[in-house]
């Protein structure tokens, strides 16, 4: 679609200057994206690492708890676990892909919580709290990793919009306005030409 300007040299020169910036602006929205999408499949692929070893260590500890709770029993396991929890502390950074702000969770070390002695546990019930406090040193990763994934493939989704615009919509109605203004100003120099042309021709017959 044309723009609906003045077929001036002044709009030529002011439609080929925004011409020139909207092609930068691709180029580096591009490579933008590409970024993006290799970091987007780099963390893709650690979540997935991520998940699985977190899911085997809650896995096994849930599978201890409950050998633990058949043993047991569920009034000498509320007896046992009957206990304060102490809070986690979490370690969170900040780091910046593209323009994109990723945080970065972390436990330094999973808190160990106090555990019954050895006559009021089992040693499923132990094994269960090892695995447990494993897959809680995992939680923070997964947590960071999946955030991340949902930010970059939103951003990524975003630049792709703008991607599009550009080369679609922005820079051929650029580009047919350029067109446009060059045809008509090439059109009217002919018209100057000829007319300037018949002038003398006039002017020489005259004399």
């Amino acid at each position: 679609m044309i723009q609906r300007i003045a077929p001036t040299k002044g709009n030529l020169i002011r439609i080929r200057q925004e011409l020139i910036l909207a092609r930068e602006a691709y180029e580096l929205l591009d490579r933008k994206r590409e970024v993006l999408i290799n970091e987007l499949m780099h963390y893709m692929h650690e979540l997935r690492e991520v998940q699985e070893r977190f899911h085997e260590k809650f896995v096994r500890g849930l599978n201890y708890y409950r050998l633990a709770l058949a043993r047991m029993g569920q009034a000498n396991m509320d007896r046992a676990l009957d206990f304060p929890l102490k809070e986690i502390e979490f370690n969170i950074l900040h780091r910046s892909v593209m323009g994109v702000h990723v945080l970065e969770l972390t436990i330094e070390k999973a808190v160990s919580q106090p555990m019954p002695g050895p006559a009021e546990s089992t040693p499923e019930l132990e094994e269960a709290a090892k695995a447990l406090r494993e897959a809680q040193e995992v939680l923070g990763d997964y947590v960071t990793k999946l955030g991340s994934v949902w930010r970059l493939a939103n951003e990524i989704k975003k630049t792709q919009r703008r991607v599009n615009a550009l080369e679609y919509i922005f820079i051929p109605q650029y580009e047919e306005t350029r067109d446009y203004i060059q045809a008509v100003l090439e059109e009217n120099e002919r018209e100057e030409f000829f007319r300037q042309k018949r002038v003398k021709n006039k002017l020489a017959r005259s004399r």
